[in-house]
């Protein structure tokens, strides 16, 4: 649990670097697929995220649904707009 829990802040960041890029509605799958190809880059060139997730597709998949979960908290709390 504390692994997936550390992963939040970089998905917070990128969610919000997605949404300043692609501020339209309805692009939410493309922001996502563009969180978890920078999360795949950062996991290729990080030894110690590499030694800590042996398993790169089950990190990809717990990064993609920390995306979401911060995504929705953000669109709960206005940050987003729709």
């Amino acid at each position: 649990m504390l692994k997936f829990l550390s992963m939040i802040p970089l998905a917070i960041e990128l969610a919000k670097i997605a949404e300043a890029a692609v501020p339209l509605g309805g692009q939410g799958s493309a922001k996502l697929a563009f969180a978890v190809d920078a999360a795949a880059s950062i996991y290729e060139t990080q030894e110690d995220l590499r030694s800590s997730w042996k398993d790169k597709n089950g990190f990809l998949d717990a990064f993609g649904k920390a995306v979401s979960t911060a995504v929705r908290l953000m669109n709960a709390a206005g940050v987003f707009k729709k």
